[in-house]
Protein backbone atom coordinates (compact mmCIF):
# COMPACT_ATOMS: atom_id res chain seq x y z
CA UNK A 1 0.00 0.00 0.00
CA UNK A 2 1.22 3.17 -1.10
CA UNK A 3 0.29 5.28 2.16
CA UNK A 4 1.70 2.64 4.43
CA UNK A 5 5.00 2.76 2.77
CA UNK A 6 5.51 6.63 2.39
CA UNK A 7 4.90 6.01 6.55
CA UNK A 8 7.35 3.43 6.96
CA UNK A 9 9.84 4.91 4.97
CA UNK A 10 9.98 8.20 6.76
CA UNK A 11 13.31 8.70 9.27
CA UNK A 12 14.08 9.22 12.92
CA UNK A 13 14.04 13.67 11.66
CA UNK A 14 10.83 13.28 9.63
CA UNK A 15 9.01 11.47 12.91
CA UNK A 16 10.03 14.28 15.29
CA UNK A 17 9.41 17.08 12.93
CA UNK A 18 5.94 15.70 12.60
CA UNK A 19 5.68 15.40 16.34
CA UNK A 20 6.77 19.12 16.34
CA UNK A 21 9.73 18.37 18.31
CA UNK A 22 11.75 20.37 15.87
CA UNK A 23 15.41 19.19 14.96
CA UNK A 24 16.11 16.63 18.38
CA UNK A 25 19.24 15.54 16.57
CA UNK A 26 17.96 12.46 17.75
CA UNK A 27 21.20 10.18 17.76
CA UNK A 28 19.90 7.56 21.07
CA UNK A 29 18.02 4.47 21.24
CA UNK A 30 15.06 5.30 23.41
CA UNK A 31 13.69 8.66 21.62
CA UNK A 32 13.94 6.83 18.52
CA UNK A 33 12.61 3.40 19.10
CA UNK A 34 9.53 5.22 21.08
CA UNK A 35 8.86 7.39 17.64
CA UNK A 36 9.90 4.21 15.31
CA UNK A 37 6.75 2.47 17.71
CA UNK A 38 4.24 5.14 16.61
CA UNK A 39 5.07 4.74 13.28
CA UNK A 40 4.98 1.45 13.24
CA UNK A 41 1.85 0.76 14.87
CA UNK A 42 -0.01 3.56 12.59
CA UNK A 43 1.17 2.19 9.59
CA UNK A 44 -0.11 -1.80 10.72
CA UNK A 45 -3.39 0.49 11.78
CA UNK A 46 -4.04 1.76 8.14
CA UNK A 47 -2.94 -1.37 6.57
CA UNK A 48 -5.40 -3.62 8.98
CA UNK A 49 -8.34 -1.24 7.81
CA UNK A 50 -8.59 -0.58 11.93
CA UNK A 51 -9.61 3.08 10.80
CA UNK A 52 -12.75 1.79 8.99
CA UNK A 53 -13.81 0.35 12.22
CA UNK A 54 -13.01 1.78 15.30
CA UNK A 55 -12.90 6.03 15.85
CA UNK A 56 -9.76 7.33 14.99
CA UNK A 57 -9.06 9.20 18.51
CA UNK A 58 -8.86 5.66 20.51
CA UNK A 59 -6.60 3.86 17.98
CA UNK A 60 -4.18 7.22 18.20
CA UNK A 61 -4.55 6.77 21.91
CA UNK A 62 -3.92 3.03 22.23
CA UNK A 63 -0.56 3.56 20.18
CA UNK A 64 0.58 7.37 21.76
CA UNK A 65 0.00 5.18 24.90
CA UNK A 66 1.86 2.26 24.13
CA UNK A 67 4.73 3.76 22.89
CA UNK A 68 5.94 5.39 25.84
CA UNK A 69 8.82 3.22 27.32
CA UNK A 70 8.10 1.00 30.11
CA UNK A 71 11.86 0.93 32.50
CA UNK A 72 12.69 3.97 34.35
CA UNK A 73 15.93 5.00 32.32
CA UNK A 74 14.54 4.15 29.16
CA UNK A 75 11.66 7.08 30.12
CA UNK A 76 14.33 9.60 30.75
CA UNK A 77 16.19 9.08 27.83
CA UNK A 78 13.50 9.50 25.59
CA UNK A 79 12.61 12.81 27.48
CA UNK A 80 16.06 13.82 27.29
CA UNK A 81 16.64 12.66 23.74
CA UNK A 82 13.33 13.93 22.18
CA UNK A 83 13.75 17.38 24.64
CA UNK A 84 10.50 16.79 25.52
CA UNK A 85 10.61 17.91 29.17
CA UNK A 86 8.72 21.58 27.59
CA UNK A 87 5.52 19.68 26.93
CA UNK A 88 2.18 21.34 28.43
CA UNK A 89 1.18 19.45 31.48
CA UNK A 90 -0.87 22.09 32.89
CA UNK A 91 -4.03 20.36 33.10
CA UNK A 92 -2.49 16.99 34.42
CA UNK A 93 -1.43 16.39 38.07
CA UNK A 94 1.27 14.02 37.64
CA UNK A 95 2.16 11.75 41.06
CA UNK A 96 5.62 12.04 40.49
CA UNK A 97 8.70 12.38 38.07
CA UNK A 98 8.78 9.20 36.40
CA UNK A 99 4.49 9.82 35.43
CA UNK A 100 5.45 13.72 34.32
CA UNK A 101 7.87 12.05 32.30
CA UNK A 102 5.71 9.48 30.75
CA UNK A 103 2.60 12.10 30.32
CA UNK A 104 5.27 14.52 27.96
CA UNK A 105 6.21 11.54 26.15
CA UNK A 106 2.50 10.45 25.64
CA UNK A 107 1.54 13.58 24.60
CA UNK A 108 4.84 13.47 21.94
CA UNK A 109 3.58 9.86 21.05
CA UNK A 110 -0.05 11.13 20.79
CA UNK A 111 0.65 14.07 18.87
CA UNK A 112 3.08 12.41 16.30
CA UNK A 113 0.12 9.41 15.34
CA UNK A 114 -2.57 12.08 14.91
CA UNK A 115 0.32 14.26 12.44
CA UNK A 116 0.78 10.86 10.54
CA UNK A 117 -2.89 9.83 10.35
CA UNK A 118 -3.90 13.50 9.19
CA UNK A 119 -0.61 13.66 6.99
CA UNK A 120 -1.24 10.20 5.11
CA UNK A 121 -4.83 8.80 5.63
CA UNK A 122 -7.12 12.12 5.87
CA UNK A 123 -9.96 10.24 5.74
CA UNK A 124 -9.33 7.86 8.68
CA UNK A 125 -9.87 10.87 10.95
CA UNK A 126 -13.07 12.21 9.00
CA UNK A 127 -16.34 12.07 10.39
Amino acid sequence: METTKAIRDLNGYELANLADLGDTGINGKAGYEMLDTVRVCIADAIENGEFADRDADEIIHEIADSSVPVYYSDIFEALVELRAWGEDVEDITPTDLSQSAMVCLYLVGERLARSLVEAYAPASVEA
